[in-house]
């Protein structure tokens, strides 16, 4: 037989204990959460948010799904309190649940992981993969299991067990439609700002300046106000109406604080409407059903709306840092390089020049920048003629290819100089139009002298022999 070494047992027996806080930790923080949903929805007779399936998910995301049975723990946790008082009538119901709410979180980190989902919500696909698994796919799947409990109560055993079947009936639909909606926005809304706000932004020291302070202040303020203006409103109908005024506000977060901003948002939003959502004492009517799935949609549509918002400023924000970044790159690379450059734009204007270019020009870098190339670059040909030659940025704009060659270069002191010099277009990034020029140059005036002085050396060498 294997034997294991104490410290091989003394680290499995480690990790069991690790891994079994973990459920335990898991079970707790879903009972707290859950309880603080009941306390502050049930008292209005439906909770539109179930924060726990938030929670569950962001678990097994971050710590591996191998946390499963912490959600099963934490389920009857929660239902403890109903388990003493129908003793065993309501654990078929608990049963199927607690199945449903597994595999809807397992579920959720699978396909999440199969979409190669980013839990920073960096680019936009990652919103509407994380929205279309966890507003939609899951939720169905999981509430699917759940509701199975509560039309097997319609046999006449099962159905029994209840002290008052009918009562607990009368709200089957209304627990069915919307805990799809409660367990999608739980997840969309909870797991999404758990997620982002587990590390700070990376330009938190843009978001500490005092005009950002007071700004995100003043923001937060209007936020809640409008919120608690919306909540005072009685009729529902109307109520539907004022809520979408909050939805400016949202979007002004996601642009200003991008996607910490955006999930604060909609978490505050989700907040408040759980506290004031629709007081149903009684089976739901119909219109009573309608303006529900209102008020619960809109939490979607808000968070939704924030989160793409702010993804779309962050990724324009990320390319142009990068933009920057890597035109700061260029030109640093093209300062401490020994050859003289010019870049012009699609007018031949000058756009950049480097130190090794001004010294030869003889122009300094605010008199060269926006001048025409034909005004700074003037060269003419090597050969006995020594005629003026045709600007080599006004040939590459024409589309006429001039390869590598050396000329005579005229500076602004009128001195010549023998450059080699080579032209190339710059195109956009389809490649199809030319939008500017690079000319690199270098001086080879010492190379030629020194060529011509070894060549006069050199038949002096062969002259001697034949003179002596």
């Amino acid at each position: 037989m294997h034997k294991y070494s104490s410290t091989a047992l003394h680290e499995k027996w480690n990790s069991g204990l690790a891994y079994l806080f973990q459920i335990i930790l898991l079970a707790a923080v879903y009972f707290a959460a859950a309880h603080v949903g009941f306390f502050l929805g049930i008292l209005k007779g439906v909770m539109p948010v179930f924060l726990p399936a938030g929670i569950a998910l962001a678990a097994l995301w971050l710590f591996g799904i191998r946390l499963w049975p912490g959600i099963i723990l934490g389920l009857f946790l929660t239902k403890f309190d109903g388990l003493r008082a129908y003793e065993l009538s309501i654990f078929s119901i608990l049963f199927f649940q607690a199945i449903g709410a597994t595999i809807q979180a397992v579920l959720s980190v699978w396909l999440l992981k199969y979409f190669d989902f980013h839990d920073k919500f960096n680019r936009v696909r990652d919103v509407f993969s994380f929205g279309t698994v966890t507003f939609f796919i899951a939720p169905l799947i999981g509430s699917a299991i759940y509701a199975i409990a509560f039309y097997i109560q319609e046999f006449p055993f099962i159905g029994g067990l209840f002290q008052n079947p009918s009562q607990f009936l009368s709200y089957r639909d209304q627990i069915v439609i919307t805990t799809v909606l409660n367990d999608g926005i739980g997840m969309f809304v909870m797991t999404a700002t758990l997620l982002v706000w587990r590390q700070l932004p990376d330009n938190l020291s843009s978001y500490l300046t005092p005009q950002r302070c007071f700004e995100a202040l003043l923001l937060l303020s209007i936020l809640v106000s409008v919120c608690v203006l919306s909540l005072d409103v009685e009729q529902a109908q109307q109520r539907q109406l004022f809520l979408y005024m909050i939805l400016p506000f949202v979007i002004w977060a996601a642009t200003r604080f991008e996607q910490h901003g955006a999930t604060l948002a909609a978490s505050l939003v989700a907040s408040m409407l759980l506290v004031g959502s629709l007081e149903l004492e009684k089976a739901p009517g119909y219109r009573d059903m309608v303006y529900l799935f209102s008020e619960i949609s809109f939490i979607g549509i808000t968070a939704f709306t924030g989160f793409i918002v702010a993804v779309a400023f962050s990724e324009r924000r990320l390319a142009i840092e990068n933009a920057q970044r890597e035109r700061d790159w260029a030109i640093t690379t093209l300062h401490s390089i020994g050859d003289a450059v010019i870049t012009t734009d699609q007018h031949a204007r000058v756009t950049f020049i480097n130190p090794q270019a001004e010294e030869l020009l003889s122009w300094a870098h605010k008199q060269i920048i926006n001048r025409h190339i034909s005004e700074v670059f003037q060269v003419r040909a090597l050969d006995e003629l020594g005629g003026k030659q045709e600007n080599p940025v006004e040939r590459c704009l024409r589309g006429v290819h001039t390869p590598p060659h050396r000329s005579f270069l005229t500076n602004r002191l009128n001195e010549e100089i023998i450059i080699e010099n080579s032209v190339s277009p710059i195109r956009d990034q389809y490649g199809r139009h030319v939008e500017g020029v690079v000319i690199v140059f270098h001086d080879v005036s010492k190379e030629r002298h020194l060529r011509e002085l070894s060549s006069v050396q050199s038949n002096q060498d062969t002259l001697e022999p034949v003179i002596k």
